[in-house]
């Protein structure tokens, strides 16, 4: 079991998915396990205005923009960034 001092990173790469980007956001935000922080990696850019919005629901959320990327591009930009 966690303690309460470990902070758990949630990614959710997404694209053109408003719908179960919503429900995704939502289930973690509703874990009895508050620390955490959700990484959310965009690669579209007509949902950029949504996923923003969505990102100054909580300060726990970040949002990284990567347009054109494949998503094995998307992990090895997040390795480098983030660790």
């Amino acid at each position: 079991m966690l303690s309460n001092s470990e902070l758990i990173t949630v990614y959710i790469p997404t694209y053109n998915r408003v719908k179960f980007l919503k429900r995704a956001v939502n289930s973690v935000l509703s874990q009895s396990y508050q620390n955490f922080e959700i990484i959310l990696i965009n690669d579209d850019i007509d949902n950029k205005n949504f996923i923003e919005s969505i990102s100054s629901l909580d300060c726990r959320i970040e949002v990284v923009l990567l347009l054109s990327w494949s998503i094995s591009s998307c992990i090895c930009s997040l390795l480098f960034f983030f660790f």
